[in-house]
């Protein structure tokens, strides 16, 4: 018969391996997802630029500037998307030594 029973240090050593694979495959994602938003951005900034060198219609000078505006906040939305995750895997960290130092003290005992 098997042993089946499973310490700290082994749920320790699984979540970590699972949080690393599944942080890669969200990073990647997420890294796609930002790349085709600057692009978009990009594509679109360069139409209004254009189109604001042949004229000097206001609604094109507003569009720009609203452009900017919502650049700005996905900007600050990315930052903090990448502060909770930094928050989220330290505080996870903490926690499994925490555990794994009350394993050792049960078995010193």
């Amino acid at each position: 018969m098997r042993n089946t029973e499973l310490n700290i240090s082994d749920l320790i050593d699984l979540d970590d391996h699972l949080g690393k694979a599944k942080s890669r495959a969200f990073r990647k994602l997420d890294n796609l997802k930002d790349l085709q938003y600057m692009t978009d951005l990009e594509i679109i900034n360069d139409i209004i630029k254009k189109y604001r060198e042949k004229s000097e219609n206001k609604d094109l000078k507003i569009l720009q500037e609203s452009l900017l505006n919502i650049t700005l906040y996905v900007n600050e939305l990315q930052n903090d998307r990448e502060l909770l995750i930094n928050g989220y895997k330290q505080n996870r960290d903490e926690k499994l030594i925490a555990m794994e130092k009350l394993e050792k003290l049960k078995d010193a005992e």
